[in-house]
């Protein structure tokens, strides 16, 4: 039997569990039961819980092209939230209302209206939103997602709403977020997993399932059994050892 012991990461919002990664700082070790080292690197998908206490920053990441010039990373990050939980209050902030040339968003950054010209977009238990690369977005409070998305921790944080964490502010990366920003992907809610079975991205594909009262999520190799009111995590392999963790509310 394969097993990994999930690392859980306390953030200044919230925390965010690692539950499969194939890179640093928390690789995913599967141990088999001769003790062998089993490799998770030709898998490439990172696999998190989110669990949002307060807002995130008003961030976007890098595409492939710009995180191989900036850092010689293998790929930028596009992801997936799966909606948990809704929040506090039932919206995030996906993308700008219009396209906006970077003096403006300079400006209102500068001017800490910077929510003005964000789009609100509506959500709820079960949605599915695609969020490529140099999309600019926001988790609101009290939401819980499970995040899918490509093998890579880079943010360039925009807007941190002035909050002081441990008697300091978090750094900003401004002018790499605007370098960042593409006007061209299409960020949108796919569809909801209690609706629809498939969802295909430009990285990866996502199967849905319900196996009685659990939800079934078939990414590559992983397969995620989640109960959704108990917040009760089972991950897979394909060739079905078993990889296995709990998530306290």
């Amino acid at each position: 039997m394969i097993a990994v012991k999930p690392v859980f990461v306390k953030k200044e919002w919230g925390s965010e569990t690692w539950l499969f990664s194939p890179i640093k700082p928390y690789i995913t070790e599967l141990k088999s039961r001769k003790k062998k080292i089993v490799s998770v690197k030709k898998l490439p998908v990172l696999l998190k819980y989110i669990d949002a206490k307060n807002r995130n920053s008003v961030q976007v990441h890098p595409d492939d092209i710009l995180a191989k010039k900036l850092y010689n990373d293998l790929n930028g990050k596009n992801e997936v939230w799966i909606i948990l939980d809704s929040g506090s209050y039932g919206y995030i902030y996906l993308g700008f209302i219009k396209r906006y040339s970077h003096k403006k968003i300079s400006e209102k950054l500068k001017n800490g209206k910077i929510k003005e010209i964000l789009k609100k977009v509506y959500i709820k238990e079960g949605d599915v939103v695609y969020i490529p690369a140099g999309t600019i977005h926001c988790l609101m409070e009290g939401m819980k997602v499970i995040e899918v998305q490509q093998p890579s921790d880079r943010t360039f944080r925009f807007y941190d709403w002035d909050r002081v964490y441990k008697g300091r502010k978090r750094e900003l990366h401004i002018d790499y977020a605007l370098r960042a920003i593409k006007f061209n992907k299409t960020a949108r809610v796919y569809g909801n997993i209690f609706k629809q079975f498939d969802f295909v991205f430009p990285d990866f594909k996502i199967n849905i399932s319900r196996i009685h009262n659990r939800i079934r999520i078939k990414i590559k190799k992983l397969v995620l059994i989640l109960s959704m009111n108990k917040q009760l995590f089972n991950t897979y392999y394909e060739n079905k050892t078993d990889i296995s963790t709990r998530i306290k509310k």
